[in-house]
């Protein structure tokens, strides 16, 4: 596993739902067991059901009630992410465990680097992880702290409540406008959940997203495996052919016939991780990618309604490009894993097997055949998690929200 997943496992760690090793010393396991009760008793059990609650309190104002099912939908889905972490977080440990097992398993020759791809894989997947916490961090802070720069700039006079919203709609056990003060507390009571929820949410996404990225390094290394099977073992086996011979020795046919079965034995067990991953993550995929639909909607419903030069637009921007970026990720990586599992057959057929037996040759046609389908990651088993979807998802946003700017119901 090497250090892969290392920017994945820091977040986790911040968001309060890590686990440590068996291994770890009692009072590291004791820390963490107070750092992750606090965290998901004060954001999942508290503050979430807070904000359900509050749906009554914001019927009567359209954007009030959208931006308040924004967030607590969004909440919602953490809180079901988080259990099936917990749920299933054995079976994801043991699948990142079987990933760092078979990532390095081939001599390097020519342009084929098993540590080049997977440190390649390593930066583009860091880049995004980094990238969309940095929007999720942004979305709570832009909008606590604007509201806490105009409650502080705000002049009150003396003995009446302050008329302010709070960034976020939840319920706030005690009297927040009765002064600036009560105010500004109810400002980062409201702020630490949500940003302790940027990391559960980020944590969580970029986890998976990470798996598949380490998948399709896996693939591309797979590819390169197939292509330079013949070479490397001659390498190995201190041989020198010439290029032209009509038919390998039998103790390089031998060595090929190995290579290919532990090549084809390393794909076999990607074909079953990537089976159980889609078990595991296709439904929560699916709300995501609805939840994200509804939202992003419903924020061009709200950036439409503001002053494009206001201090909200600019925080609803933030928070409508990070749900971007949230569902981008997902297709990125699913589209990854579709594109180098589809180059596989090629692959195959671009390796020097014109001298090797017939049975290597069958071997190849057999693998060829299999790999004819690449692999898809899904939505809810009903569409691929692709490039193209993220487009007709972004479409379809739009499409709602013209549709809810030209009713009734929006004005």
């Amino acid at each position: 596993m090497d250090n892969f997943f290392d920017v994945n496992f820091t977040m986790l760690r911040m968001s309060g739902i890590w686990i440590p090793d068996t291994s770890s010393q009692p009072i590291i396991k004791l820390l963490y067991l107070l750092y992750n009760t606090l965290w998901i008793c004060y954001s999942c059990l508290f503050f979430c059901p807070s904000e359900l609650v509050y749906f009554a309190n914001t019927v009567t104002y359209v954007p009030d009630l959208v931006k308040n099912v924004n967030m607590g939908m969004t909440h919602f889905l953490a809180n079901i992410k988080v259990c099936l972490w917990f749920y299933h977080r054995k079976e994801i440990m043991a699948i990142i465990e079987t990933l760092g097992i078979y990532g390095r398993r081939y001599e390097s020759y020519g342009d084929f680097d098993t540590d080049k791809i997977v440190q390649n894989a390593k930066r583009f997947k860091d880049i995004f992880s980094v990238l969309f916490l940095n929007f999720a961090m942004f979305t709570s802070i832009s909008s606590c702290l604007i509201c806490f720069l105009n409650v502080i700039t705000a002049e009150i006079p003396p003995g009446e409540e302050i008329d302010m919203k709070l960034p976020y709609f939840s319920y706030v056990p005690f009297n927040y406008k009765a002064s600036k003060v009560a105010f500004s507390i109810a400002i980062w009571y409201q702020f630490f959940p949500v940003f302790n929820y940027a990391y559960i949410i980020v944590g969580f996404d970029t986890l998976y997203t990470a798996i598949l990225g380490y998948v399709s390094a896996q693939l591309d290394i797979i590819q390169g495996a197939f292509e330079t099977i013949r070479p490397r073992c001659m390498v190995r086996l201190g041989l020198k052919l010439s290029q032209n011979i009509l038919r390998d020795p039998p103790t390089l046919m031998d060595e090929m016939h190995k290579e290919m079965n532990k090549v084809v034995n390393h794909l076999q067990v990607l074909l079953d991780i990537c089976r159980r991953l889609e078990e595991i993550f296709t439904n929560v995929i699916l709300a995501q990618v609805m939840i994200s639909l509804i939202v992003f909607c419903t924020c061009i419903f709200l950036v439409s309604n503001l002053p494009m030069m206001s201090l909200n637009f600019a925080a609803e921007m933030i928070y409508m490009i990070a749900i971007e970026c949230q569902l981008l990720i997902y297709c990125v990586f699913g589209n990854k894993v579709t594109v180098s599992s589809g180059n596989i057959s090629s692959s195959i057929y671009n390796g020097d097997w014109y001298s090797t037996s017939t049975s290597f040759k069958r071997s190849m046609l057999i693998t060829m055949s299999r790999m004819q389908k690449p692999i898809y990651f899904t939505i809810g088993k009903f569409t691929p998690l692709t490039l193209s979807t993220f487009l007709t998802i972004s479409r379809a946003s739009y499409s709602f929200f013209a549709v809810l700017k030209n009713s009734d119901f929006s004005n």
